[in-house]
């Protein structure tokens, strides 16, 4: 095999693939006992990885490619395409997966809502008020009866997502923050719908069709706005309507969180429907005595990474997760325990070498997704109208496979952390009383300097894992910025006491008094990738509270270790909303000069010293990348530092 994977931790001396101990204390177990690769070991084999395309400059759509671009030797493919258009169409051609795979979510939630109000499901409607407020905001008729009124959303969606391009989305022109929507209508890029949006921008980036990259941006940006509103959003609240908003709790968390003495199903993925379900039906009296005859003492289900998120801060009754895993990266390194029985997986971030790691143990791997199918694994597609069955189906299937268990190759982490979770809008403004005032005065007189969200995937690229949104979010709160965040960065910085009372100790004095006085941790944890939107939330009021764009608040993003498509969507959501938005590792974009410098924050500034526009101009918002969180969260600070100058 080759050579393991090794990286210098500077404090200690010591080699190490993870800041988290648990995953480092699994990754030592499998390296000295089994033959048996991780992801990190993985990356290792593929350095160097290939220069084209990291930069983006690889074209392979056509017969005649593939296609590198190389200035000394090749600067047009064969076509002529040039490194702008080549770039230009492949960042569209991820845009528009990630933004399919939000809507996707959306369409999921969306046909569970509908089959509820049919009185199909087990489902019921969870939060009447949600639901009201979605109504009147999309101008459709209240009833008194919630079952008609869901109907009449779900319909409404599926009406909506079908529009034409040159129909603008409901959903956009109702939820988009008032003074942006101005911005975008400019533009031309406030987008109808959804899959008629997906249709044409992955039609554009046919070979020898769009060669403008500026037009080619402004479709991915467009997408980008689609794929928030009628993705995101939609996804978010169908699900509250569902399953009822996320209160704040806290949450045990880590690897060392799972109980070697239950029948332990660990739930992976982004769609919480069915594993509502199935944490119901772990506490089912008879299957509860099926698994004590079986020999194990209770039933627990465990989150890992965004479906997790989904649920700790929603209680089903008595049914609650047992725990939060951890993010995406930490798979294999769940099952690698050996006391994981069931393994359900329903939409991405499940990797292709999840199975054979599974091998080596007696853990059940199950798709619970249609679209999900890997090989060699058993696929159970959810049926909202099934699911209860399905969900008890699953845990027998768990009871069965804890009878295969092999004690003496049991090896739980020791290390768990129990941080506070389920932030939300609604959340906010309870904490706040009730009005937003008390964070603008905050702000207003320097004790919060502006607010920071630190979201997104975890990515091996730099090395050492969980390093890079920790570090970025101690050093923001030292400097009196507050953090938000989702999706697997806010599992990770979950494995720190930064998001508990005790992390006051990291900030800065002016955050550590608002933090102290209100209660909350310096980091709130907003949940899962999806519920970004939640964050888009808080900013859209501030945005209205104020009256102001909001390219104009003292507010910054950072994706510090993006790694798939949604992501890239995403971050261009968030330029596109005028924001300020760090990444790393770079975007597949550096091969063109026209897109890294106008995308770009170190290059629009060498722009505007040659009079030339960048998005900074159009948008409001820009890309500024950088691998180093420290000089990171600098660069965050002298923004954020720049836009109170005009905010106050």
């Amino acid at each position: 095999m080759e050579e393991k994977l090794r990286l210098l931790d500077p404090f200690t001396e010591e080699y190490k693939v993870s800041a988290d101990l648990g995953t480092e204390q699994m990754y030592q177990k499998i390296d000295k006992e089994m033959d048996s690769p991780t992801l990190f070991d993985r990356w290792k084999t593929q350095q160097p990885q290939c220069r084209f395309g990291q930069e983006g400059i690889c074209c392979h759509i056509c017969g005649m490619g593939p296609c590198r671009i190389n200035p000394k030797k090749s600067e047009r493919g064969i076509c002529g395409a040039t490194a702008e258009t080549i770039v230009s169409r492949n960042l569209l051609r991820h845009v528009t997966a990630g933004a399919a795979a939000y809507i996707h979510h959306a369409k999921r939630a969306a046909t569970t809502l509908k089959e509820t109000s049919e009185g199909k499901t087990g489902f019921s409607i969870k939060d009447e008020k949600k639901l009201r407020e979605m109504l009147r905001c999309l101008g459709l008729q209240e009833s008194s009866s919630p079952m008609e009124m869901a109907k009449s959303l779900a319909d409404f969606f599926f009406e909506e997502i079908n529009k034409p391009v040159e129909e603008p989305s409901a959903f956009v022109t109702a939820f988009a923050p008032r003074k942006r929507l101005q911005v975008w209508e400019e533009l031309n890029i406030i987008p109808g719908g959804a899959h008629s949006e997906v249709l044409e921008s992955i039609t554009r980036t046919m070979s020898h069709i769009n060669t403008d990259p500026m037009e080619l941006l402004l479709n991915a940006t467009r997408l980008s706005i689609s794929s928030a509103y009628t993705g995101l959003l939609a996804a978010v609240m169908f699900q509250d309507i569902l399953l009822g908003t996320p209160k704040v709790t806290s949450v045990q968390t880590n690897l060392g969180v799972i109980d070697p003495a239950a029948v332990n199903i660990l739930v992976h993925g982004h769609q919480p429907l069915l594993v509502w379900k199935i944490l119901e039906h772990s506490q089912d009296e008879d299957l509860l005595c099926r698994a004590a005859d079986a020999g194990a003492k209770d039933i627990k289900v465990y989150g890992s990474t965004d479906v997790g998120q989904e649920l700790i801060g929603r209680g089903n009754g008595s049914a609650r997760l047992a725990g939060q895993i951890g993010s995406w990266m930490k798979q294999e390194f769940a099952i690698a325990t050996g006391a994981v029985d069931m393994m359900v997986v329903d939409f991405n971030c499940t990797i292709p070498g999840l199975k054979a790691m599974a091998e080596r143990f007696h853990t059940k791997l199950l798709s619970v997704e249609p679209v999900v199918r890997l090989e060699g694994v058993d696929t159970l597609a959810f049926d909202p109208s099934k699911a209860d069955e399905q969900a008890r189906a699953i845990v027998e299937m768990a009871i069965e496979a804890f009878t295969n268990r092999k004690p003496d190759r049991i090896n739980i982490p020791e290390h768990t952390s129990k941080p506070i979770v389920g932030f939300t809008t609604e959340a906010v403004l309870d904490v706040l009383g009730g009005s937003l005032s008390p964070l603008i005065d905050a702000i207003v007189t320097g004790k919060i300097l502006g607010i920071a969200a630190v979201v997104g995937c975890t990515n091996p690229h730099r090395g050492r894992h969980e390093m890079s949104p920790l570090v970025l979010a101690e050093e923001l709160v030292a400097r009196d910025i507050l953090v938000v965040s989702s999706g697997c960065c806010a599992s990770d910085i979950q494995h720190s006491d930064i998001m508990t009372p005790e992390g006051y100790h990291y900030c800065g004095d002016g955050l550590k008094d608002v933090c102290y006085s209100l209660g909350i941790p310096p980091v709130l944890s907003f949940g899962s990738c999806t519920e970004i939107h939640r964050i888009v939330e808080v900013v859209t009021a501030l945005s209205h509270t104020l009256n102001v764009d909001t390219s104009q608040l003292p507010v910054a993003v950072s994706a510090p270790e993006w790694m798939d498509e949604k992501s890239l969507a995403d971050g261009l959501f968030s330029v596109a909303l005028g924001l300020f938005t760090h990444v790393s590792p770079a975007l597949p974009v550096t091969g063109s000069k026209f897109l890294s410098r106008f995308l770009s924050h170190r290059e629009s500034k060498r722009r505007h010293m040659r009079n030339e526009s960048t998005i900074v101009d159009i948008l409001g918002g820009e890309f500024a990348i950088e691998t180093d969180p420290v000089r990171a969260a600098s660069l965050i600070e002298y923004h954020i530092a720049k836009k109170r100058e005009k905010f106050l």
